[in-house]
């Protein structure tokens, strides 16, 4: 384990330089210390109205305030401060009273390592503990859902153990006709089943009780209390019910019509989904559980255990977010969090200190704060860490907004002690949770773990993956596919075209086509909206062609123009392992003597999870004369292998490189290490998402040969061009 990076300790004690000693004690045993003096109880007392420490220390005896009464305040806070007491010469006897009052360990006052060998220990039980809190929280809200969900579906449930039902719901209940589940409960099951079928429901529960579950239904004749008798379904399976695990019992009830079968999909698949998640919190609070004992276990140890071989505890998550929680709900929008990690700052404290850090984050802070909009609030919340809350319409918006702040404060000068530096940040974000989803702890843990996969993506936003019902993503998947086809039918699709502009002079115009989609209000959306739908459903492919047909048509519109403008079309994963994608690329594409100035720009992942269907479809437009164009390139550590078998004509570099090359020597080495390769294939590089004048300039040094973004120009509706302009092509039939 790591040691923190600062720990909180407060002295109880008259002494005025107490602080000052034990300060020093810790940090000559190695510790980084920030320590703060209280010499009565009022002054304790007026402290932890607002704030807590890691670790509270006092004397033994004879103190402001008394071991005893400290304690208590300690204990008054989930978890509870741990105390340490300091005494003189301490025996056996005098730690068991220290202990019996409530203490962590009565310490030797020169005793620096131990000292800090105990803090650390109290530190870490203290952060299990919070974890364990959390998880607990999660399993209880949980446990109440799943259990409304138990109660009040209409598929019969009950739950078997040793042939006697565990516990039934009463949808099963109603079915046998009985008028209430505890008429049923501790009763044999086989008092509920007809003599025909109890051998092979014995035969089928035993297996089940040994792991071995039946992967389809069984046919089941039932008794009820009436003695009638009747056919039902069981599907088995393996289940918790309290604190007995058990043989499931599901019997899908009759729907009354197809809209109700879909709602019991939904459920079913949500009641699953509930019990897969109570299952890794359960096994979540069995891990902190383990942690716990183990570190209880090495308590028994600490006394004689040598300095170097004491637990370390990971780095404080100490968070004050009762300001954010406090404030209110926008009238109109969405609520948003933010968590920002300054991730140079760690990498700065050895050398220019804590107080200098504290600072920078400080006027991080303070600047960030300014670009929020109204209502927003940044905090700084523990140590190179900062969170924000502002309001937002949607979620498109608010990573827009992010983005565009984050390039704002790149460009802004931090004073880090004696050094100035453009303070490197990377943003998670994600939506304020309700009340009824999880504890605002946990979200902002998502959040901070959205940056931290956003930082290895080498992307600018990373937002936080939310758990979003199977069912309700299926019905926001199908409501899409429905407005795509529609799109595809009514002509509410347009193409828009990015310029992409020459560092070295040429004559030749490049755009890149992007499609757009309009909806019923004539707002225009991206397909950063529809696009992870569109795959899902299938439709991505339809998408494709009809964005290939329109571009074609836009190329021979232009067809003998003395500069006729190359279009780059990108080509989806689903495309490119479509069975029939070469023949409709063969049908489609013109065969004349000069091919349309069209280049195919495919993805690098796709190239390198498809390599054989793209070398196949690469070898079909060289023979006609269509070259390829590979996609967010550089991130693969083989990218330069995968374009010698490709062999394409452009490479456009990924946007993780790009946001980083004013920075990072890694970066500026990786996009050279690309260019000379590009020149001695005759290849030529692009880079996109160019947005600012500092990349552009180090882009030119680096060789880079084109460049595209929003900083060079926005994509435009039409092509300019002196004598026409490209107009929208007919209708063209899907295929």
């Amino acid at each position: 384990m790591n040691a923190p990076a600062l720990l909180s300790v407060w002295i109880v004690d008259r002494a005025p330089n107490a602080a000052e000693s034990v300060g020093s004690l810790l940090r000559n045993a190695g510790l980084r210390v920030r320590t703060r003096h209280l010499p009565d109880s009022a002054n304790l007392a007026q402290a932890l109205t607002s704030d807590r420490p890691d670790v509270l220390i006092c004397p033994e005896a004879n103190g402001p305030v008394s071991l005893k009464d400290a304690v208590a305040r300690a204990m008054s806070f989930q978890p509870p401060i741990p105390v340490i007491a300091l005494g003189d010469s301490p025996d056996s006897s005098r730690m068991a009273a220290a202990l019996a009052q409530g203490a962590a360990h009565l310490v030797d006052r020169g005793a620096g390592e131990l000292l800090a060998a105990v803090a650390l220990r109290e530190v870490t039980l203290t952060q299990a503990a919070q974890q364990r809190l959390i998880l607990e929280q999660e399993a209880t809200q949980w446990r109440s859902q799943l259990e409304h969900f138990v109660t009040h579906t209409s598929d019969p449930m009950a739950w078997v153990a040793e042939g006697v039902h565990l516990r039934v719901n009463p949808a099963y209940a109603r079915l046998l006709g009985y008028d209430a589940p505890t008429a049923l409960e501790g009763n044999p099951v086989m008092d509920v089943i007809a003599p025909a079928s109890r051998d092979a429901v014995k035969r089928c529960l035993r297996e089940a009780q040994q792991g071995r579950l039946p992967r389809d239904a069984i046919a089941v004749t039932g008794r009820r209390a009436d003695g009638s008798t009747f056919a039902m379904q069981w599907h088995l399976g393996w289940a918790q019910s309290g604190d007995q695990a058990g043989v499931q019992i599901l019997i899908p009830a009759p729907p009354s019509d197809p809209a109700i079968e879909r709602e019991l999909v939904q459920a079913r698949a949500e009641g699953l989904r509930q019990q897969q998640h109570l299952a890794h919190l359960e096994q979540d609070l069995a891990r902190i559980q383990t942690q716990f004992a183990d570190l209880e276990s090495r308590y028994e140890q600490l006394r004689d255990a040598p300095p170097a071989e004491q637990p370390i505890g990971p780095h404080q998550f100490a968070t004050n977010l009762q300001r954010l929680a406090a404030l209110p709900f926008p009238a109109t929008g969405s609520r948003f969090l933010l968590a920002v990690q300054l991730d140079e700052l760690p990498e700065l404290l050895p050398s220019v200190g804590y107080v200098a850090c504290e600072a920078a984050t400080q006027a991080y802070v303070q600047a960030l704060q300014a670009l929020l909009p109204e209502g927003g609030v940044a905090i700084r919340l523990r140590d190179f860490w900062v969170a924000a809350v502002y309001t937002a319409s949607n979620t498109k918006e608010a990573q827009t907004q992010a983005v565009r702040w984050q390039a704002q404060l790149t460009q802004q000068v931090v004073e880090v002690g004696a050094q100035s530096r453009v303070m490197r940040s990377i943003f998670g974000l994600r939506e304020w949770p309700s009340e009824e989803e999880i504890a605002l702890e946990s979200a902002l843990l998502e959040a901070e773990r959205a940056a931290s996969d956003a930082r290895s993506a080498r992307l600018q936003v990373g937002l936080a993956k939310l758990h979003n019902p199977v069912a309700a993503t299926q019905q926001a998947d199908a409501t899409w596919a429905e407005r795509l086809r529609q799109a595809l039918t009514q002509n509410t699709l347009r193409l828009v075209y990015q310029p992409i502009s020459s560092l070295n002079g040429s004559a030749a115009e490049y755009y890149e086509v992007r499609l757009r989609m309009m909806d019923e209000r004539g707002q225009e959306l991206s397909p950063t909206d529809f696009w992870p739908a569109a795959e899902r459903t299938g439709i991505a492919t339809e998408l494709d062609r009809w964005v290939l047909a329109h571009a074609l048509h836009v190329l021979g519109d232009q067809q003998g123009d003395l500069h006729q403008k190359g279009l780059f079309v990108k080509l989806s994963g689903a495309s490119i392992v479509a069975a029939d994608t070469v023949d409709w690329l063969k049908a489609h594409l013109p065969k004349t003597a000069t091919p349309a100035p069209l280049y195919l720009q495919i993805a690098e992942e796709q190239v390198e999870s498809n390599l054989k269907s793209v070398l196949g479809l690469s070898q079909m437009l060289k023979v006609q004369g269509y070259p390829l164009a590979i996609d967010h390139f550089g991130r693969s550590p083989h990218a330069l292998q995968l374009a010698s078998h490709i062999s394409p004509q452009f490479l456009k570099l990924a946007p993780g490189l790009l946001q980083e090359v004013t920075e990072s020597q890694e970066a500026q080495g990786r996009i050279r290490q690309i260019v000379e390769h590009a020149e001695r294939h005759d290849i030529r590089v692009i880079a996109g998402h160019v947005e600012n004048a500092n990349a552009l300039a180090v882009l030119w040094q680096l060789g880079v040969h084109y460049l595209q973004g929003h900083y060079v120009q926005e994509p435009e509706v039409v092509l300019r061009s002196p004598e026409r302009t490209s107009r929208p092509p007919p209708q063209v039939q899907r295929a």
